[in-house]
């Protein structure tokens, strides 16, 4: 039999400690192998204890887990780190900042449980497959590869951060420290974007490029989970600020968490950056990201584009869901939509990018070394429904020149800038 994967909690509360390491072990597949309240317990423990994940909560030691978090990946403990925190304004700042630092992935605590048993519930539904899926990935000491449901820690309701280090969000909270070369022990490529990297720009395995695509691009749709809210911010900065078509994006994230993010890309972005609500008018060089627990669609109303909100059921577990966009995209602008979708566990995305092929449209993918996980790329890739496969410090390029070269001559701008 195999051991159980390595765990170490760091949390504020003791209460919710002992909770969280109750249920972990019940499921005889971790081993807690201790529990901490300082910075000082954790850097100790995180060396002698050798855990394959740990589980951090921001609030660590009166707010200083940010802080315990930079020493370990300047130490150069590379353990994946989840971070557990309160689902506070506050805590989900400090959260993307985590995840610039070097987390792996986070759960917000439970809020509104009412009594153990809740809690109980939601820390086996939300934080145990995490905790799973990255210990198992840290064991196996391979590339990740979350191209099926099964591989995924997603709740039921799809809601997963992204979990690179990037610059971006480091600027942004102010902390101009680098990440780490790498981020884990394991080997996920990291991808450098200021410089040409590894992939290479090409068509798909399998793509049907032959078949007829429209000579427009009216609006482009971008699917992300895993690793996103830092793809998001190395491609933001990158898009013209007069683009010329809207923006839509499905980020799997849950309420709350995407509104910040939204504001935190439109800090770095030309273009304006918001989360989706109801009825909204869709206009070029708008960006909308769906808000958490709703799925997000486009709808014509006479001359007008607006956004719609549902929370019909998830769709590939998820709510939002990138298919429910896609196709709502496919049903208002035809063939004329630039579709991408870049790194993220699972599937959602691939038939939505179906739907739009069959329309005429154009479907870009992430290439595999530059994903976090390689999961909604690959099973784009494979079904051949990807126009190009594309490294993510190429991505924004790419979409501009698209765009610039295919947008309706009503629309065209004189050139691209980069001003807001």
């Amino acid at each position: 039999m195999n051991p159980g994967i390595r765990v170490l909690i760091a949390d504020s509360s003791a209460a919710l400690s002992r909770a969280t390491a109750e249920v972990m072990t019940r499921t005889g597949k971790i081993d807690v192998v201790g529990r901490v309240y300082s910075g000082t317990e954790l850097i100790s423990l995180a060396t002698s204890g050798r855990p394959n994940v740990i589980v951090l909560d921001v609030d660590l030691d009166r707010g200083r887990g940010l802080d315990t978090l930079r020493q370990l990946r300047q130490a150069k403990h590379q353990t994946p780190v989840v971070v557990f925190s309160a689902l506070s304004l506050r805590s989900i700042d400090s959260t993307f900042e985590a995840l610039s630092l070097g987390a792996n992935d986070y759960v917000a605590k439970p809020a509104g449980t009412g009594h153990l048993q809740g809690i109980v519930d939601y820390v086996g539904r939300e934080l145990v497959p995490k905790v799973l899926f990255w210990g198992d990935s840290q064991r196996s000491g391979s590339a990740i590869d979350g191209s099926t449901d099964a591989a995924s820690p997603r709740s039921s309701d799809g809601r997963i951060p992204g979990n690179t280090a990037l610059d971006r969000f480091q600027s942004l909270s102010g902390d101009s420290t680098p990440p780490p070369a790498t981020r884990t022990g394991f080997s996920i490529p990291v991808f450098n974007t200021s410089s040409g990297g590894p992939g290479t720009t090409g068509l798909s395995r399998n793509s049907a490029a032959k078949t007829h695509r429209s000579p427009y691009v009216d609006a482009v749709v971008i699917a992300v989970s895993t690793g996103g809210p830092n793809a998001l911010a190395a491609i933001m900065p990158g898009l013209p600020g007069n683009l010329g078509v809207p923006v839509l994006i499905v980020q799997h994230m849950p309420p709350m968490f995407t509104k910040l993010l939204a504001e935190r890309l439109d800090q770095c972005s030309p273009l304006s950056v918001r989360e989706g609500t109801d009825r909204a008018v869709i206009r070029p060089n708008d960006v909308w990201l769906a808000p958490g627990d709703y799925h997000m669609v486009v709808q014509r109303f006479g001359t007008e584009v607006r956004i719609g909100l549902n929370q019909a059921a998830p769709e590939n577990s998820c709510r939002p869901a990138a298919d429910v966009l896609f196709r709502s995209a496919a049903e208002v602008y035809g063939g004329a939509v630039l579709a991408v979708v870049l790194t993220g566990m699972g599937r959602d995305g691939t038939e939505g990018c179906r739907v739009l092929r069959q329309k005429g449209a154009t479907v870009f993918a992430q290439n595999a070394a530059s994903c976090t996980v390689w999961g909604m790329p690959r099973t784009v890739e494979e079904a051949g429904l990807a126009d190009k496969i594309i490294p993510l410090n190429q991505v924004a390029a790419e979409i501009a020149k698209t765009v610039r070269s295919r947008i309706r001559p009503s629309v065209a701008r004189p050139a691209l800038t980069a001003a807001k």
